[in-house]
């Protein structure tokens, strides 16, 4: 980029050519040191709520050599109530990670959501589904779900509009969604991004290089599935220029 003009061949050819967590470095060495204005809760959302335990204790590891500041630190200095509590539960990667099932304790579960759930809610109530909405295994949470509903009549994402707001019910949504569809978590995200005027260009970015070698493949059959459209056309019609041939070459490596 230096001169008169700029070389976006290169500069796309230098980015698809490396690996993720290598563009990191590359972006690291090339900008200063610098902190955002404010909190952005729905990329923390969308960030934290849907990792693996593995894939958490590396973002931890990573913020805190950037930072020289633990992200769990970070979190309780910015956030406040059950957003905090849920966003530091989640980065603590206490979920677990086996793939059995314990039906007992997804009945025992889905009644302790539902009584959570029932007359004034409690701060005890909170901790309840903070605890088993993070601690719990992905497969666990599925059973436990189908046994609210069995039991409530009616699907956790019912009661969760009921008793949470805000960014709580947004982040126990997105686990939810995790949960159940963990594809479809990311192709909704990323045709929200291109819905409507303008375009979320941060999350679209966000979404498209971190999931870039794990599952954009796999998300964008999904994407095909639910809209009936490509990913990739879809971008070419919500971008433009470089930035635009950018992102198609990683959808399309």
């Amino acid at each position: 980029m230096k001169g008169l003009g700029t070389d976006f061949s290169a500069i796309t050819r230098e980015t698809v050519a490396h690996e993720n967590l290598q563009r990191q470095m590359i972006r690291e060495t090339y900008m200063k040191h610098g902190r955002r204005a404010s909190t952005d809760e729905k990329a923390l959302t969308d960030i934290l709520c849907c990792r693996t335990s593995e894939e958490l204790a590396s973002i931890k590891e990573h913020y805190e050599n950037r930072y020289n500041k633990p992200l769990d630190d970070q979190l309780e200095s910015e956030l406040s109530g059950e957003f905090q509590i849920l966003m530091r539960s989640l980065v603590a990667a206490d979920r677990d990670q086996s793939q059995t099932v314990d039906a007992p304790k997804a009945k025992s579960d889905a009644q302790m959501l539902y009584d959570a759930g029932v007359g004034n809610k409690s701060e005890d109530d909170t901790e309840d589904f903070i605890t088993i909405f993070n601690t719990r295994s992905y497969a666990q949470l599925q059973e436990t779900f189908e046994e609210y509903q069995r039991l409530a009549g009616r699907p956790i994402e019912d009661a969760i509009d009921t008793d949470f707001s805000g960014d709580m019910r947004k982040g126990l949504l997105a686990i939810v969604q995790r949960v159940r569809d963990p594809l479809g978590f990311y192709a909704e995200r990323l045709n929200q991004t291109m819905a409507g005027p303008g375009t979320d260009d941060k999350a679209l970015i966000r979404i498209i290089v971190s999931r870039s070698e794990i599952d954009l493949a796999d998300i964008k059959e999904r994407y095909k599935e639910m809209y009936d459209r490509e990913l990739a056309d879809d971008v070419r019609d919500d971008t433009s220029g470089e930035y635009q041939k950018l992102l198609l070459a990683i959808i399309n490596n």
